[in-house]
């Protein structure tokens, strides 16, 4: 370090002095220990208070992303789930209209083979052709007296043999 007097610098001489030597003070010593300790004890106690507050917001945030993704996912699960359902019971119910279509055409094919076979025409012209049915002739035909409900009955009788697909309607109809 320089002084100044006037123009001059004064240089200070450069001197070694050695440090004064001070007496051993076992209490200061102590002392100096328990403040070092003590320090180091705060030093370690604001250490895990940050380190808990810190993992408590970890483990905060933590929750929170799961819950945000867990909400998420239910809202893109419902619905699908929801479409699952809804799909099966469309595939139901096209396996089930398939299966009606079928039985359907097979009740189709069964009523007309049914009636294919009852028709009396049919019956009679077979039996005229196969078999050598003949037709009645004058003197085989009877005249029969009969009250008007056998009347009626007969009546209704050549009707059916007119169109037999009736009869057969109104036997069933009339049969259950």
């Amino acid at each position: 370090m320089a002084r100044y007097d006037g123009n001059l610098a004064y240089k200070l001489p450069l001197h070694n002095y050695a440090e004064p030597v001070r007496p051993f003070d076992p209490i200061e010593e102590q002392r100096k220990r328990r403040a070092a300790a003590q320090a180091a004890l705060v030093k370690r106690q604001k250490a895990r208070t940050t380190y808990k507050i810190l993992s408590s917001l970890r483990v905060k945030k933590a929750l929170a992303v799961a819950s945000v993704v867990l909400i998420a996912a239910l809202l893109i699960a419902i619905p699908v789930w929801r479409y699952a359902g809804i799909m099966e019971a469309n595939y139901a119910n096209v396996r089930i209209q398939n299966e009606i279509s079928r039985l359907q055409r097979d009740i189709n094919v069964r009523d007309g083979k049914m009636l294919e076979i009852s028709d009396l025409m049919r019956v009679r012209e077979k039996a005229l052709k196969t078999f050598g049915m003949q037709t009645q002739t004058a003197d085989q035909t009877m005249n029969l007296v009969t009250s008007t409900r056998t009347a009626l009955a007969l009546t209704q009788l050549n009707e059916a043999l007119v169109d037999p697909a009736d009869t057969i309607e109104a036997y069933v109809k009339g049969g259950r």
